[in-house]
């Protein structure tokens, strides 16, 4: 009895120990193998349906089945050129990414899913200092296909029938977009990091329609980013930018329009006076964003507010004008041109400075009018068919202290997709002293206010693209004018002498005068090579010089 206890005992003991040699050899078989067949699978399944578009390389591939993580170094996921080449002969030839990541780490990998049912499942993707290169393709301009970012998703995914995550980050990226004809940067951007949270790809989630990317929430972050503009009179600068699909927010820190040459220089570079731009916008919010209207290349959005803001424009007139035709550069027309679909229901500028500068060649040197403490809303921003079909209106609200003296508030409503550029203006500004005005007409109108007092102004436009017709009322009392010319020998003004009648003559000094209030009626002709706002303020300053008697 014993001795077959013992040879039992002894058979239990081989058995074990050979099936833990045998483990030991198939352990020793499957580090051995296992690196080749993920990477057999993985090469296919990326290959696959891309056409053989993208090929993968990496090093030094680490998976820990006990653990469920995977770790690899060094990959690039890069386009073949012969292929692309191929496809690319094509009426509208595919987008193409090139990636290079030093090092991916995988956590809670199901890696048989991923050899057996073509499935990889996984509880975080990280991936640090990436480069992404994307080379546009060209796109239909009404392409209802998914958009490019989907397309690539879909070209990688290959053979695999699922891949899950709870999470995708990416820290440090560089982000790389280039011209498809020329091959040039068109656009580069370092440290962009994003989260995507609960992916999802298969076959039935790229119609989810709560879904982003195949992700259910997206974040996004960007300490700066710096564009220059093409001509390279400008420098574009955005900081502190934070988009969470979750709130449905997007916000900027600081936005910066920075113009690379002095006043001068920037004039000097044309041939023709053009405007010059500076400007800053402090804390900007886009809210309430329709996240997946935003991923198919539609702005659809509550409200876009600004922070404390300052526009700047100069425009040196010592230069001529150019003779470009602006028939049709109204706001509320350019809305309707964008290639981009907005619907936004307002636009908020919560605080602003404005300020208008013009170099006249008569005084040779600038005046300003300027805008301080501005809030404005322009509400119903759209140029959408159905929008408009409920509301054709774009409207305007405008409430300032010109020249920080005297607060006015203009209203101005344009109508949306009617082609003869139909807007009405109503602009009323409180009193202020006339001789607060000095600074901005002595050198734009080589005039002064010696005394005087201005009541209030009232003024009524309706106006399209060619004329403007209104009426405008301007009280004000005891006023004073004299005419000036500059001395060039001390930089300074002085009175001009007059041959016939005295200078402080010239304008009616009251009005309302004699129990009478004169009232101008507008009937101004639209100068096509200039804007919207030269229409306004030129039939305005014309009918203010015949309310008070001037030529």
């Amino acid at each position: 009895m014993i001795k077959k206890k013992s040879s039992r005992h002894l058979a239990w003991i081989y058995i074990i120990s050979g099936l833990v040699i045998i483990g030991i050899i198939a352990g020793f078989f499957w580090q051995n193998i296992k690196y080749e067949l993920v990477r057999r699978k993985l090469s296919k399944a990326i290959s696959g349906k891309s056409a053989g578009l993208y090929k993968l390389s990496y090093k030094n591939l680490v998976i820990d089945e006990v653990a469920g993580n995977v770790s690899v170094e060094d990959v690039h996921l890069e386009t073949d050129s012969s292929v692309y080449l191929q496809l690319s002969k094509g009426d509208h030839p595919p987008a193409r990414v090139d990636i290079s990541i030093p090092k991916i780490v995988i956590t809670g990998v199901k890696t048989p899913k991923a050899l057996l049912n073509k499935e990889l499942e996984g509880q975080s993707i990280n991936i640090q200092s990436a480069t992404i290169q994307l080379t546009t393709g060209k796109q239909e301009s009404n392409s209802n296909k998914s958009i490019l970012v989907e397309q690539i998703y879909k070209q990688v995914l290959g053979n695999l029938q699922r891949v899950k995550a709870d999470s995708l980050n990416l820290h440090n990226i560089t982000f790389i977009i280039k011209d498809p004809e020329t091959g040039k940067i068109i656009f580069r951007e370092n440290g962009l990091s994003c989260g995507l949270s609960d992916i999802l790809i298969d076959s039935l989630s790229q119609n989810d329609s709560s879904r982003i990317l195949f992700a259910k929430e997206i974040s996004i972050r960007c300490n700066s980013l710096n564009l220059n503009s093409k001509d390279k009179q400008y420098k574009y600068i955005f900081s502190g930018l934070d988009y969470n699909s979750a709130d449905n927010l997007l916000k900027v820190g600081k936005i910066l329009v920075e113009p690379q040459l002095s006043e001068s220089a920037f004039a000097a570079q044309y041939t023709y006076s053009k405007d010059r731009f500076d400007f800053t916008i402090d804390n900007l919010s886009i809210r309430h964003i329709d996240r997946f209207a935003l991923f198919n290349q539609r702005l659809i959005a509550d409200s876009i507010i600004l922070g404390n803001s300052s526009f700047k424009i100069f425009r040196d007139i010592t230069h001529p004008h150019d003779s470009v035709d602006r028939t049709d550069n109204y706001p509320q027309i350019e809305l309707m041109k964008l290639g981009l679909p907005v619907d936004i229901r307002k636009l908020i500028f919560a605080k602003a400075f404005i300020e208008y500068k013009e170099k006249n060649p008569k005084s040779d040197s600038s005046g300003k009018v300027q805008f301080y403490s501005v809030h404005a809303v322009l509400s119903n921003v759209t140029n959408i068919a159905a929008s408009i079909a409920k509301n054709n209106k774009m409207r305007l609200d405008f409430q300032s202290r010109f020249l920080n003296k005297a607060p006015m508030h203009a209203e101005l409503i344009m109508v949306l997709n009617n082609q003869d550029g139909d807007f009405t203006l109503n602009a009323k500004m409180d009193g202020m002293n006339a001789v607060s005005i000095n600074p901005m007409i002595e050198p734009l109108a080589l005039a002064k206010v010696d005394k005087g007092k201005i009541q209030s102004l009232s003024y009524q436009l309706d106006a399209n693209k060619m004329h403007g017709v209104g009426k405008l009322t301007f009280l004000y009392s005891e006023v004073k004018l004299i005419l000036l010319k500059k001395d060039n020998a001390n930089n300074k003004y002085k009175t001009k002498v007059l041959t016939t009648l005295a200078a402080g003559l010239l304008v009616k000094a009251s009005n309302p005068a004699k129990g009478e209030t004169r009232v101008s009626r507008v009937d101004f002709g639209r100068d096509r090579h200039r804007s919207i706002f030269h229409l306004m303020w030129k039939s305005m300053y014309t009918a203010i010089k015949e309310t008070a008697g001037m030529k």
